[in-house]
């Protein structure tokens, strides 16, 4: 969601001279160096080249900075804007991925996926830390429309087998739990986690 009252910066940056001479610079020429810039103009920027360069990947020098300038993108209202950190979020000594990052990560990809217009905002680490193939994206994905037949064993054997924590509250991605005919899953790729009700352990 934009801020209010940004309209006046935007039309700033489309009319400055600087501005057309990148456009320029860039129809022409791969690689442009821009310098000067401060606070959240590189934001700005980058929300105003968004018609010409719908698909951005910005990579910032740390944790951090990054997630300064993913606010600062959300502030300008490029709504597809994601965060694409290292799984280990900014403790990269830490040898257990932190799930929350996990969780940005997996939208990230979702956004790319899903859409024509993306930005994607990381530090080195995110932009170099491997990531799983398309195909087995979508195969580790399942899809439960409402009244759908399903086995409740096999969703539970599904999770424990993707690599879910069973657990009495589900309180973050990677998290399920089990209350009878009832199963609460916390997924990657969701904010808030879902609950199954199933009728005859279907």
């Amino acid at each position: 969601m934009r801020l209010e009252g940004v309209e006046p910066v935007f039309n700033y940056f489309f009319g400055h001279s600087a501005f057309k001479k990148l456009l320029n610079t860039l129809s022409i020429s791969q690689s442009v160096r821009v310098s000067g810039l401060a606070g959240s103009s590189g934001a700005f920027l980058a929300a105003t080249l968004k018609e010409k360069y719908p698909r951005q990947v910005h990579i910032l020098e740390s944790h951090e900075v990054a997630a300064h300038f993913f606010n600062d993108m959300e502030n300008v209202g490029w709504e597809s804007a994601s965060f694409f950190p290292s799984s280990f979020g900014p403790r990269l000594k830490d040898k257990e991925k932190d799930r929350g990052m996990v969780m940005l990560r997996t939208k990230a990809l979702e956004e790319v996926e899903n859409n024509d217009s993306w930005s994607l905002v990381c530090s080195p680490e995110g932009f170099a830390e491997a990531v799983v193939s398309e195909d087995i994206l979508k195969k580790s994905r399942i899809e439960i429309p409402k009244g759908e037949i399903i086995s409740q064993d096999f969703l539970v054997d599904w999770l424990r087998e993707g690599g879910f924590f069973e657990e009495e509250n589900v309180l973050q991605p990677g998290q399920f739990a089990l209350r009878g005919a009832l199963v609460d899953v916390f997924s990657y790729g969701s904010e808030w986690p879902y609950r199954i009700v199933f009728d005859d352990e279907r």
